[in-house]
This record gives C-alpha cells, sequence and structure tokens, in this order.
C-alpha cells in the first residue's frame, strides 16, 4: 500500500492508497455534483461545490478550514491523492489541469 505526506494550512496529512472498492462506492459518487459544475465551465460553482463537500470526499482533511488553504496547497493535496491512488492517471490529468488552467484564463 502506498502512502504520501503532505503538508496543507500548516498539518501535516499522511495520504494513504485507497481500495478500488472504497474509491468507487465512495469518492466517484460525491464528486459527481462537482463534476456538474466543471461540464458548465462554472469554476466558482466547482469552488463552492467542493468547499461543501471536500471533507466527505477527501475524509483526511476533517478539521482544516478550506478557506484559509491557498489553492497551491489544495492542488498539491490532490495530486498527491492522485500519486497515491493513481500513479498511471496521473500523466493524464497534467493535460487535463492545462485544459481547466486555459479555460479557467479565459474566464478571467
Amino acid at each position: 500500500m502506498r502512502s504520501k505526506n503532505v503538508t496543507i494550512a500548516g498539518r501535516d496529512i499522511v495520504l494513504r492508497e485507497r481500495k478500488i472498492k472504497d474509491i468507487k462506492e465512495n469518492l466517484i459518487p460525491k464528486l459527481g455534483t462537482a463534476w456538474n459544475e466543471v461540464s458548465k465551465g462554472d469554476i466558482t460553482g466547482l469552488v463552492d461545490r467542493l468547499g461543501e463537500q471536500i471533507v466527505e470526499i477527501f475524509p483526511e482533511l476533517q478539521g482544516i478550514d478550506v478557506e484559509e488553504c491557498y489553492p497551491s496547497e489544495l492542488e498539491g493535496f490532490v495530486e498527491a491523492w492522485i500519486d497515491v491512488n493513481f500513479t498511471g492517471v496521473k500523466r493524464l490529468l497534467g493535460p487535463l489541469m492545462s485544459l481547466a488552467k486555459l479555460g479557467q484564463d479565459k474566464l478571467g
């Protein structure tokens, strides 16, 4: 089982690899509402939706005030989570993140 340490909002968090069953049953359904915001191109809605659900999606963030986090900390957390759980998929997310940034830049 893989694990990785990350620091977010001044706290050290240990990310541990999850079983596929846990990801399918617990993570994917919770990401559905946030994904709807992405498909609409509503970045603000995505941030608001994730802010409401972040601890449900990532229980490791229990007790962290997400509003006080830097976007780079959350990005690093998500990257570490993906690295621990989906090393191969991480290669595919790079181009997707670039597209999301391009879309965000066009909105701004």
